[in-house]
């Protein structure tokens, strides 16, 4: 493997680490929400849709141009699926899309949506400063990195969504996945996704492969061929990667290149495993800890020292490799299908499962997702005005913003095969909001890079966690939560 030290030395496997040591909580692997039917709205303005049913309890109250103020991290892709609260001459149907979904919210509720932005750590600064100096009603909503939002529900930053009046966290507007994985002992559930966030879907992890160098490939098979036939795992992906990737090889091309934070923490789900476990007798234990996320873990840092594999943490020179067709496989983000490959015969993938025996593909949403939480010191008089504004939000993101963004944008014209669409359909409906990997109070980067260098002390990635456990590293943070 090329540059090992280099590309292990930022490798954080922020799930793996999490649940080594304590016999905690994974999530399960009940698929999250299902895609809408909705068909997105012909005109500017947002109209409902879906099931008619299925409408949000509003109180039916007016808030008298009350300011809603929001307090989210300055980050242009995370900002630009909230604060849309002009439209310019290159705004995009997109932009469209969430300016009047807040306007209509400002308009229905009678409110005045301000959003105050800031650097992550700022916003997260901001709202410990509140909390410390005891400022009810600093915050409606806080938006902010989604570890960022959990690290700050442990030290009681926030609210249980359970006691804001008119949200309905079982309504599908809100993620279910993220519901039950998130859940704490205790029955409180202290941040929210769903489709208040388009990017909820956005984030998601996939893998994008290169039609045009399999094609020319004398006898390669299609991977969209492994995934009908459920044989799309690490053996037929590596062995695809090796074959397809040597072709290209004298060029400086590649078969796979990996995301020093994202391939590893992807390669964890295919084994079928999480990080941690919510029981049926509603215990919490360790969902790793076993051989079979152990071996998938070993086999997987085994291909990336072939000659065919890198990982880099250099996300543009990942892309570049892509774009330039020189790179067979590739995992990144669903978003990126609607503009960083626009050049590129590209075809999406769910990640490839650990062996066919596990049951389902797991799509992970990376913890830099938008998080959303309720300041904790919100007063009793102000919970039933953020319920009604909130519950909004997602409820028009359901009907109209979600839609338009995954039926149309992404998958619609973005993708290039109906074999693509399929493949979102599968990532979409095996959504991991993993709660180990969001807590994330560590990282195994030491362990992996005495992994590749071959340190003697190190010879497997499983013996690197099992050292882990034992010296119960992670046991600390996590009790915060199970306090919960």
């Amino acid at each position: 493997m090329k540059n090992a030290k280099s590309i292990w030395a930022r490798f954080g496997v922020a799930s793996l680490a999490l649940a080594m040591a304590l016999g905690l909580v994974a999530c399960n692997n009940k698929p999250a929400d299902q895609p809408s039917t909705t068909e997105p709205a012909t005109s500017e303005e947002p109209t409902s849709g879906g099931d008619e049913e299925l409408t949000p309890n509003y109180s039916g109250k007016t808030y008298d141009d009350s300011e809603f103020k929001i307090l989210m991290r300055n980050d242009t892709l995370y900002t630009n699926e909230m604060a849309i609260d002009k439209l310019t001459t290159t705004s995009t149907e997109l932009d469209k899309k969430v300016y009047y979904r807040n306007k209509e919210v400002e308009r229905k509720m009678g409110v005045t949506l301000t959003f105050v932005t800031d650097s992550q750590d700022n916003v997260q600064s901001a709202v410990k400063n509140a909390f410390s100096g005891n400022m009810t009603d600093a915050y409606d909503l806080v938006i902010n990195h989604g570890r960022s939002i959990l690290h700050g529900a442990e030290s009681g930053y926030y609210a249980d969504w359970n006691t804001m009046p008119t949200i309905n966290t079982d309504a599908p507007w809100w993620s279910q996945n993220i519901k039950s994985a998130w859940t704490t002992p205790g029955g409180k559930l202290y941040a929210a996704n769903g489709d208040i966030s388009y990017l909820s879907v956005g984030v998601a992890n996939c893998m994008y492969f290169n039609k045009d160098l399999i094609a020319a490939v004398d006898g390669a098979t299609s991977p969209y061929t492994y995934v009908n036939e459920n044989n799309w795992t690490f053996e037929t992906f590596f062995q695809s990667a090796r074959d397809v990737g040597g072709t290209i090889a004298s060029k400086g091309g590649y078969g796979y290149v990996s995301q020093a934070w994202r391939g590893p923490v992807d390669a964890l789900y295919a084994s079928g495993n999480s990080t941690i476990v919510i029981n049926e007798d509603g215990t919490f234990s360790i969902g790793i800890q076993n051989e079979r996320s152990y071996n998938t873990m070993d086999a997987f840092v085994a291909f990336l020292k072939e000659d065919c594999a890198m990982m880099t943490d250099d996300l543009g020179k990942a892309r570049k490799l892509f774009t330039d067709n020189n790179l067979v496989y590739f995992d990144d983000n669903i978003y990126a299908a609607t503009s960083a490959y626009k050049d590129v015969n590209f075809g999406i993938l769910p990640f490839p499962k650990y062996s066919t025996d596990v049951e389902n593909y797991q799509s992970l949403v990376g913890s830099g997702a938008d998080t959303f939480a309720i300041f904790a010191l919100t007063s009793d008089e102000n919970r039933q005005r953020i319920g009604d504004v909130v519950e909004c939000l997602a409820y028009i993101g359901y009907t109209d913003v979600v839609p338009f963004y995954f039926d149309t944008l992404v998958t619609k014209q973005s993708t290039k095969d109906p074999e693509s669409r399929q493949s979102l359909t599968i990532i979409r409906s095996t959504l991991v909001f993993d709660l180990g990997h969001y807590l994330n109070p560590g990282s195994i980067g030491d362990i992996s890079v005495k992994v590749a260098n071959g340190d003697d002390g190190y010879p497997s990635l499983s013996t690197g966690l099992e050292k882990m456990v034992l010296e119960g590293k992670i046991a600390q943070q996590l009790a915060e939560w199970l306090k919960k």
